[in-house]
């Protein structure tokens, strides 16, 4: 999960403190246990915050290198992070929902899927390829300019 607070890089200082003690207060409150999503909903600026702050999962390569190292720190599920992050766009902070772990099973069971899938992908292609198709006059009548049929490659029946 994800707090945000805005505040450009280049924002007044006295902007920049008032933003800083806002979500200084939230940290606050959610030391002091405070729901780190209801906490979320109401003062994060963040696109994320009518969802309580969550995040999509990500690898630490997928984040900003602050957030990353913010992220990294936290060990156990449920963890938040202590300190404020501060970047150019403004102040975060971070809940730990989740620790995915990628095992050895899960990439093997990926990579066949993905496998599986591109097999059966080939396979209709190689069907679509072969199929022809038949117009029964007595059932569809087509008038065209000149009565020779062509097939799919162009040749002349």
């Amino acid at each position: 999960r994800h707090i945000a607070f805005q505040v450009g890089k280049d924002a007044p200082s006295d902007t920049i403190d008032s933003v800083r003690a806002r979500a200084r207060a939230v940290l606050d409150s959610i030391q002091n246990g405070a729901p780190f999503a209801e906490m979320a909903r109401r003062h994060s600026d963040a696109v994320t915050a009518s969802m309580g702050g969550m995040k999509r999962a990500a690898t630490p390569k997928q984040m900003d290198d602050r957030f990353a190292e913010a992220v990294q720190a936290l060990q156990d599920t449920g963890d938040v992070t202590e300190e404020l992050i501060r970047t150019e766009r403004g102040f975060h902070l971070f809940k730990l929902v989740d620790q995915a772990r990628f095992t050895r099973r899960k990439a093997k069971w990926k990579l066949f899927s993905k496998r599986r899938q591109q097999a059966v992908q080939e396979k209709q292609r190689a069907l679509l390829e072969q199929a022809t198709a038949h117009i029964n006059p007595g059932v569809v009548r087509v008038s065209l300019p000149d009565e020779t049929w062509r097939t799919r490659l162009g040749e002349r029946d």
